[in-house]
Formats: structure tokens, sequence, C-alpha cells
């Protein structure tokens, strides 16, 4: 019978596999189909927020081009991004502080913009958390200050910039 965790033939569990466009990888169509065992855990109800790198980072790509969004019986947290390593890093350190997120690749209706990958966990206890905290950056500086240096890559992963200045000089931004 196999493993009930194997992967299926156009499956996708991991940003090192390959995702077919339009695909989805929501833990909630999985249960539904039956491959994932029913447990709070799965569902984003036991995260760890406690002080450490992967949720330095996450905080850092939120502040830049990450977001988390409150609905009425929805709590989200989203990124979408151009780049399938970014997403790829967000979605690991998602999974590393207890969530478990859906990655899917959103294909352009023209020509002329990139297909986007599209990062989204769900969360009522983080969402609230970070709500609750968003404007204090004093409180994030206090609260991951052994792990500053994550929140600044997280930050510049999402929002900075490189490249070179006709002189030559390489450009930081």
């Amino acid at each position: 019978k196999g493993n009930r965790w194997e992967i299926k033939s156009g499956q996708h569990l991991s940003p090192a596999t390959e995702i077919k466009p339009g695909q989805h990888l929501s833990p909630f169509t999985e249960f539904r189909k039956g491959n994932i065992p029913s447990n709070k855990e799965w569902f984003g109800m036991h995260i760890d927020i406690r002080p450490s790198q992967f949720l330095a980072y996450i905080v850092g790509v939120i502040y830049g081009d990450g977001c988390v969004h409150k609905g009425k019986h929805k709590y989200w947290i989203i990124l979408a991004t151009v780049e399938k390593r970014f997403a790829g890093s967000f979605e690991t350190a998602l999974l590393n502080i207890g969530l478990h997120p859906k990655v899917s690749l959103r294909l352009p209706k023209d020509d002329i913009r990139r297909p986007q990958w599209i990062v989204t966990a769900c969360s009522k206890p983080f969402v609230e958390w970070f709500i609750r905290n968003r404007e204090d950056l004093v409180y994030w500086k206090q609260y991951l200050k052994e792990y500053w240096e994550d929140f600044i890559r997280g930050f510049y992963e999402s929002e900075g910039s490189c490249g070179l200045y006709w002189q030559g000089y390489l450009r930081l931004s």
C-alpha cells in the first residue's frame, strides 16, 4: 500500500521538487483527499513564537514584501515573489516554527509580467500576535535581539537589491 506521506505523481511538498502552474498545496485539500492525518498541529494551532532565527527571518520578510491579513474567519501570512529560492526560504522558515505553508505558482495574464510564487500560511495566534506588536520596532529589537541579523536578512531579501554603478562600484540598497 505504501506510506501515506509518499509523494504521488503531480504532488509537491517542497520547493526542491517541481510544481505545475496553477497547482495548489493546501493542507485542507490534502486532508480532504485523505493524505494527511487530522491533528491540530497541522493546521497551525501549536506554533513556536519563541525568539529564533526562523521567527526573526519571517518577521523581516513580513516587514518587507510579505503581509499578514486578518479576515472575518481567516488569518493569513502571505508572500508573493518572482524568486523561487526566496519563496522556498520563507516556506522553510514557516515550517520550522510549526506552520504548514501552501506554495503555488501564479501565471501572469499577459506576456509582460513574470510568474509569481505565492506562499501562504494560516495561523490565528501568529497573526494576532504580529498585529498586536507590529508598530513597535523597539519591541522587535528587544524580542529578537540575538537574531537581529536574521531579521535584517529577511527584510533585505524582500526589499533589497544590488547592482553596479557605471564606474564599477557595487551598490547595495
